[in-house]
């Protein structure tokens, strides 16, 4: 089978989805081939030339005609390659111009949906532009809502790559009690700044770049705060903390996602699954699909219970290694190769 999986657009998170996918298709024995829109916008965004009429001396393109520029040739390939099926990772950057054509090519599309339950309402937008269009969404709260509309709708959970996700030794440089990686948004700031975090090694990785100067959890910012972690070091980190944690976005008094309406989910998020394939111990914010499947690793609802957490585990190597092995074993089955397959049964013939 031939499949074209088409890139996300940002080199961080989605694009390690991407990469999953890709890597399962490819071991099941299918022609993949990907359209790389990562590359193409970051050299429209970052391209310029001389004009002597600018008062820098250059020139640079608009945002808007970067990404006309980056994804407007997908649809030559998709006419000389004529893929079985298109798999469309997020879809961010994909116009109303490229569905419009590949609805009437009658491309078969299959929709990975990386943002439930946060921007289910554009997901559900973008699902509605093709017909003949597969959606995996990675949340199941709001299936219902898309199963109203197209019956080839299912939840398919955050997996981890073997290849990538596992235990390994110490990196001197990453060493610390608590690490963590992910965006900065409010609420984790807020969660963070609210924990005593004297006498510990701490590190924060990931994209901060709105935290404000006086934070007094600035200071364990490593690096440039709207640099991203490649997937691959982010594991050598984890693999070199002591303790961990799993918060989801929009706690109390923050929206951060499309609608407050969409802030609650079920399922577990990437990090999690992440965090226990390798070796990781971590805390964890309840939810309905974590409490069924690491129903032994402590939860936390304020920064007081996570600064309680984090400095019992410091101090207790046996019980936090033996907790984090069970996590590790809880998570075997959830690899892309998994998903892959099923994704294989539920296509239509």
């Amino acid at each position: 089978m031939r499949i074209l999986v088409v890139a996300p657009g940002p080199n961080f998170s989605v694009s390690d989805v991407k990469r999953g996918w890709t890597r399962a298709l490819k071991r099941l024995g299918h022609d993949v081939r990907t359209y790389n829109l990562n590359d193409r916008l970051d050299t429209f965004l970052q391209a310029r030339w001389e004009n002597a009429e600018s008062e820098s001396g250059y020139t640079q393109l608009t945002r808007d005609a970067a990404i006309h520029l980056a994804v407007e040739p997908l649809l030559g390939i998709l006419h000389s390659w004529w893929p079985d099926y298109v798999v469309v990772v997020s879809g961010f950057f994909i116009s109303d111009h490229i569905w419009e054509v590949m609805q009437a090519r009658h491309h078969r599309v299959i929709l990975l949906c990386t943002e439930s339950p946060y921007e289910d309402d554009v997901q559900f937008e973008r699902m509605m532009k093709s017909d003949a269009c597969v959606t995996l969404i990675n949340d199941p709260i709001n299936l219902w809502r898309y199963r109203k509309f197209n019956k080839r709708v299912w939840y398919m959970p955050h997996a981890f790559d073997p290849e990538i996700h596992q235990p390994g030794p110490l990196v001197p440089e990453y060493e610390c009690d608590f690490g963590f990686v992910g965006t900065g948004y409010p609420s984790r700031v807020e969660l963070f700044e609210g924990v005593d975090w004297s006498g510990l090694n701490v590190r924060l990785e990931g994209n901060w770049k709105g935290i404000s100067d006086d934070s007094s959890i600035r200071r364990f910012i490593q690096d440039d705060p709207e640099i991203c972690m490649p997937n691959s070091e982010a594991v050598r980190f984890y693999n070199s903390t002591k303790v961990s944690a799993n918060c989801y976005r929009a706690r109390t008094g923050t929206i951060e996602s499309n609608d407050p309406r969409l802030s609650e989910g079920e399922a577990i998020g990437p990090r999690e699954v992440e965090l226990a394939a390798s070796g990781t111990f971590f805390a964890r914010e309840p939810r309905a699909e974590g409490d069924k499947l690491f129903p032994f690793l402590p939860t936390f609802s304020d920064s007081q219970e996570l600064q309680d957490i984090v400095r019992h585990y410091v101090q207790h190597d046996d019980a936090r290694e033996a907790l984090a092995i069970r996590a590790m074993a809880a998570v075997q089955d959830r690899t892309f190769d998994a998903n892959a397959r099923r994704l294989m049964q539920l296509l239509p013939d």
